[in-house]
């Protein structure tokens, strides 16, 4: 999924939440729309009613929240496994199912990005409390 897919699940949580389609997104298919429908249990429906007003004013990058959530879940999947090098070469090799090399893992923003994580002052104090 990319970025381009999450605009019509953006519609449908507006329309769940009982607001006009804000400006710029799409109107979601009908067949989207009934299935998003079903997905979400009434608990989750209160939640996005409760937050409703700010649909209209909010702007949508979805491209930085896509980037965003993919780097979210790099930086889990590293907390998870806790090899910082594993993660860094899985990240990189993962898609076509190899071994990675260094040079890829240099030239890759996502593990770069990973690698500065584990680097920083966030990931000792998270694995630490993750026990």
């Amino acid at each position: 999924m990319g970025a381009e897919d999450l605009a019509p699940l953006f519609s449908c949580a507006a329309l769940l939440a009982g607001v006009a389609l804000p400006a710029g997104l799409p109107d979601p298919s009908d067949e989207l729309m009934r299935a998003v429908s079903r997905a979400i249990g009434r608990k989750q429906k209160k939640a996005i009613t409760l937050q409703a007003s700010r649909f209209n004013f909010e702007k949508y990058d979805f491209a930085a929240w896509h980037e965003g959530v993919l780097r979210t879940a790099d930086r889990l999947g590293l907390m998870l496994a806790g090899d910082v090098a594993a993660s860094a070469l899985a990240l990189v090799g993962g898609a076509a199912n190899r071994p990675a090399t260094a040079t890829e893992v240099a030239t890759n923003p996502a593990a770069l990005d990973l690698l500065r994580f584990a680097l920083g002052e966030q990931y000792p104090v998270l694995r630490k409390g993750a026990g």
